[in-house]
């Protein structure tokens, strides 16, 4: 119901998307935009002229909550094609404050055909375009996504641990709490996987289900359950130590 309302608003911005994706459809895209791309080097695409587009403004809201909605189901096939409109626009019309978006978004697609090669140059484009603050907020939520889907491919979870903590707290400093509800999760999970002293990442994984809880995003706050108690487990804080459940789980 939720995508139907999104994609609705889309219709009616003139961006419209199918309600039913066709894979076919979609390979077919997805080709024709991989030759665009690879016709264009890194240079050329950040040379492209950089232009506020209020056409797009609401538009490119309803595209971000439409990628958001895709990842939670089990179908992500609207992450592509998001993905490709973006780079679409770009290529038309310049680099808009969505095109960090575009290039992390098609970016991970490469990743996830397993092109890493091509996933990380789009990557590094990505936070290229990102430093030029021409996004603002959405520029830091792509260093954050870099860090989280594409370069941990190519990088140990420890190197990625420094800028993914210094970009979560420019997102606190924008009190950008949309973003933080779907970050936090992976910068708690990246905590741990980095070797992270153990009190520290509990602290922020607290300071986070707070924020979940205060602004009432409990699906947020259930996922992470098991993991807080895991975290909790091996600090030696929990009455069964080897089981999934106890101080937080019977919360």
């Amino acid at each position: 119901e939720a995508r139907d309302v999104v994609l609705d608003a889309l219709k009616f911005l003139n961006q419209p998307f199918p309600r039913r994706l066709v894979h076919f459809h979609l390979m077919v895209d997805f080709s024709k935009t991989s030759k665009m791309m690879r016709s264009r080097t890194d240079v050329e695409l950040l040379a492209l002229p950089r232009i506020e587009d209020t056409e797009f403004s609401d538009s490119i809201e309803f595209m971000e909550r439409l990628a958001e909605l895709a990842t939670l189901s089990t179908d992500h096939s609207y992450v592509p094609s998001i993905s490709m409109r973006m780079i679409q626009l770009t290529l038309a019309r310049g680099l808009l404050p969505l095109s960090t978006y575009a290039f992390i978004g098609w970016a991970w697609s490469k990743v996830e055909m397993r092109e890493y090669d091509e996933g990380l140059r789009f990557g590094k484009l990505a936070l290229k375009d990102a430093d030029e603050a021409f996004g603002r907020v959405r520029d830091t939520r792509t260093r954050v996504e870099v860090m989280t889907f594409v370069f941990h491919w190519r990088m140990a979870w420890r190197e990625g641990l420094a800028p993914m903590q210094r970009n979560m707290q420019e997102l606190w400093d924008y009190s950008a709490l949309d973003f933080i509800h779907w970050h936090g999760k992976h910068h708690c999970r990246l905590l741990l996987a980095a070797g992270n002293d153990l009190r520290h990442t509990v602290s922020e994984i607290e300071k986070y289900c707070e924020c979940l809880l205060d602004y009432n995003q409990e699906r947020h706050w259930r996922n992470l359950v098991p993991f807080y108690q895991s975290v909790l487990n091996l600090m030696g804080k929990s009455a069964a130590g080897s089981r999934l459940f106890g101080e937080i789980d019977e919360q």
